[in-house]
């Protein structure tokens, strides 16, 4: 693989048309990509099937990239309708949970940090009850440390709908467990 220096670089590589462009664009953002991907669908063969696709349609539209912006936000956010396309098609099957935290690479160090194995797993169940547009925020802020710009950017939701789900998200899943609280606003 060529060695880059920036991704703006590779991105600028890849519109002309040039794979080592995209070979890094692949290479740096996978394994972050399918690790999120997992915790969407809690089936790692259509987590990476969904990150194939979001990777074959970033490559179909890297035209309408807009410089300036993160290529992973404009990434996820492919990823994130792929996803919800996948769980409204007939053939989707997918499980609405996130996988064993201490299983997960590239987790946050929220996770990292919660030692008792009881009190993660009650994260977990809390956030899995989470509707999906509180879920989505937390997981983007949390397990992927976009800032609410980003998260905006991905999920195409203004930044003040995303700080309100954010806040009823973290409120919520204090309610379901106070011990939770402090992990929530750190």
């Amino acid at each position: 693989m060529e060695s880059m220096t920036s991704e703006s670089e590779a991105i600028e590589k890849a519109r002309s048309g040039d794979e080592a462009g995209w070979d890094w664009l692949i290479h740096t953002w996978q394994g972050p990509l399918t690790a999120f991907l997992l915790r969407h669908t809690g089936n790692e063969d259509d987590a990476l099937e969904v990150a194939q696709e979001a990777f074959i349609r970033a490559i179909r539209n890297i035209h309408r990239f807009r410089e300036g912006s993160r290529f992973s936000t404009w990434l996820f956010g492919i990823a994130l309708n792929l996803v919800r396309d996948l769980k409204k098609s007939a053939r989707s099957r997918l499980v609405e949970s996130l996988p064993e935290m201490n299983d997960v690479e590239g987790r946050s160090e929220t996770a990292k940090g919660l030692e008792d194995r009881e009190l993660a797993r009650d994260l977990r169940t809390a956030v899995d009850r989470l509707p999906e547009g509180m879920r989505n925020v937390l997981m983007l802020f949390y397990e992927e440390e976009l800032s609410m710009n980003e998260i905006s950017q991905a999920l195409h939701v203004p930044v003040s709908l995303i700080k309100v789900r954010l806040f009823r998200a973290r409120k919520q899943l204090a309610k379901m467990n106070p011990q939770l609280r402090e992990y929530l606003w750190t």
